[in-house]
């Protein structure tokens, strides 16, 4: 009867054991459970939108990237061919390279050329119109060499001009000349 009784007991203080920890269990590790379960869903959601806002700043860096290098080209294009005839500019710029080719610039005279009216291919709303041309008539004079560097600027300049016309006088002293010179530039009136 002893050892029944023995059985009994150790028997009892092990459901007692595997009551007390399911009801430990239920009230104290369950809940902790969903808890971290819990915090496990709301840690993968902020990684995913964390991942997506990451995507989305990398997508605005390109797009501002390419939107800059757009501007920059613009820029560029704007000082290639400007908005408006800038006569004061374009004088200025012209006697600038003169001064810069060892040429002395003694006139200088700028005047729109009247357009030549829409071309067959502006017809479409698409195309930009035909840019507007100023001629500018300039009489330099100076050796062969500084007209040569003066041609080379005018050339490389940021501002198209073409060489339209050109006419040599030799001087008195044989070694400077006189240069009568007709240059177009254009503008972009939008």
């Amino acid at each position: 009867m002893k050892d029944s009784s023995k059985r009994l007991m150790s028997l009892l203080a092990s459901l007692l054991l595997v009551a007390g920890s399911f009801f430990l269990f239920v009230t104290l590790i369950e809940p902790a459970y969903d808890t971290v379960n819990g915090l496990r869903g709301t840690v993968a959601s902020r990684t995913a939108t964390y991942a997506e806002q990451q995507e989305v700043v990398a997508e605005a860096s390109a797009l501002f990237e390419r939107y800059e290098s757009v501007t920059v080209l613009r820029e560029a294009i704007a000082r290639a061919i400007p908005h408006e005839a800038e006569y004061a500019t374009l004088v200025n710029q012209l006697g600038s390279i003169a001064r810069i080719s060892n040429l002395i610039l003694e006139s200088v005279e700028p005047h729109a050329v009247p357009s030549r009216g829409a071309s067959p291919r502006a017809s479409s709303a698409r195309t930009l119109p035909a840019p507007e041309v100023i001629q500018i008539n300039l009489r330099l004079a100076g050796t062969y060499e500084s007209f040569k560097a003066f041609l080379e600027r005018i050339e490389t300049n940021i501002r198209v001009m073409d060489l339209v016309r050109l006419s040599i006088v030799p001087g008195k002293s044989g070694t400077t000349y006189s240069y009568d010179v007709v240059v177009h530039t254009y503008y972009q009136s939008l």
